[in-house]
């Protein structure tokens, strides 16, 4: 599942990287993975940022946030330590972004403000009814049941793709 991309105006954090006219855009992919693999698809994101980055000024062109969708939460992966991020492992950090409560997901004191966005919440709210349907016995999987016990469906945060289209390269990335 793709969203329709939509502009990235909430902050400023990235201008001076770069530029202007930024876009938001997030992909679910359709096969699911054991949570203890988003520190490697982290570190496999930032590789790819650093491949896709102006050759000149090294600057990146797209920024990507990883992250897994289960039924109770999405969480991404940073590389920013802050006080209600985990420590993961290999210099990564879990950022819980949303918990899964009556009915649709709710944001938290720490939501950025691109995730708080009604667009954001039902996009992941799709993506969940989706992936509920992949779970074995979904209708007796209630949201509060841990992570452990299945696999999770991985997102891609596109947070930054520049609105004039796929960075020099025209490499596209592919649900």
């Amino acid at each position: 599942m793709e969203c329709t991309p939509f502009p990235f105006d909430f902050t400023d954090y990235y201008r001076k990287e770069m530029g202007a006219g930024l876009t938001r855009k997030f992909v679910s992919f359709h096969d699911l993975i054991q949570p203890t693999l988003l520190p490697d698809i982290k570190l496999i994101t930032n590789a790819l940022e650093k491949e896709l980055a102006a050759p000149d000024t090294k600057r990146r062109a797209v920024n990507l946030d990883p992250g897994y969708l289960s039924p109770a939460n999405l969480i991404l992966a940073t590389t920013k330590e802050y006080s209600h991020r985990p420590y993961l492992r290999d210099g990564i950090y879990a950022d819980l972004v949303y918990l899964f409560r009556e009915g649709t997901f709710t944001t938290l004191e720490w939501t950025y403000p691109d995730y708080r966005d009604p667009r954001s919440i039902e996009f992941f709210n799709g993506v969940r009814k989706t992936y509920m349907k992949q779970l074995p016995g979904t209708q007796k999987h209630p949201a509060s049941r841990g992570i452990r016990e299945a696999s999770c469906a991985v997102i891609l945060s596109l947070a930054l793709e520049r609105a004039k289209g796929p960075p020099s390269g025209g490499r596209r990335i592919s649900p």
